[in-house]
């Protein structure tokens, strides 16, 4: 069944990175912002602190359209139009880490003019190891507008502690009444992931 998944998204992915580029190419992109900015960010961290996710602002103009076409696979979202403007807002997400010792957290905040929809975990590929542990929120104030996460990853001399996964995230305009027109989630607790027991979604939806 997992294997029929990856079949089914990896074709998704690949018309929906066709879609965008082509129109890059054709020169029919607009300035317009896009009302939907569906968005896969790698999230990995491991035992000495070290965060190996995305970090969209370095990425090329090809990569952050990948990005952005696989978000679009997962929720389903047309990215034919406005492909560049949706590029440009991408690189606007970061994770934002701060901490230290065992202890990170941080937020994948919506760029400017939009606000968090919802939010994804790849729950049957995401790995975590030893005692870490990862938990996301989705948040939804004035200053915090994103997908709020933490992570506690052991400093020990074992070895394997850390968290890593693929994570899709929807944002929308900040537009009256476009959340619920996009029936967006509430702000509440997406997932919460131990080494050894794995990772508790409390929303069926927030699995992908």
């Amino acid at each position: 069944m997992k294997h029929h998944l990856g079949i089914r998204r990896r074709a998704l992915l690949a018309i929906a990175s066709a879609v965008i580029l082509n129109a890059f190419a054709a020169g029919s992109v607009t300035a317009q912002q896009p009302d939907e900015l569906p968005v896969k960010v790698r999230f990995s961290i491991d035992r000495n602190g070290s965060f190996a996710g995305d970090v969209l602002h370095t990425l090329g103009q090809r990569e952050v359209a990948a990005i952005i076409a696989a978000g679009c696979a997962a929720y389903g979202v047309d990215c034919s139009q406005e492909a560049a403007a949706g590029v440009a807002l991408a690189r606007q997400i970061d994770a934002n880490m701060s901490g230290g010792g065992n202890e990170h957290h941080g937020i994948y905040r919506a760029p400017v003019g939009y606000a968090i929809c919802r939010a994804k975990l790849d729950y049957a590929h995401a790995g975590i190891s030893g005692g870490a542990s990862m938990s996301a929120q989705l948040m939804r104030t004035a200053q915090d507008n994103g997908l709020g996460w933490y992570a506690n990853v052991p400093r020990g001399d074992g070895r394997g502690e850390g968290f890593d996964a693929d994570i899709y995230i929807e944002f929308i305009l900040a537009s009256p009444g476009n959340l619920e027109r996009h029936g967006c989630w509430e702000p509440h607790l997406l997932w919460d992931c131990h080494g050894h027991d794995g990772c508790k979604t409390f929303d069926p939806a927030a699995r992908y």
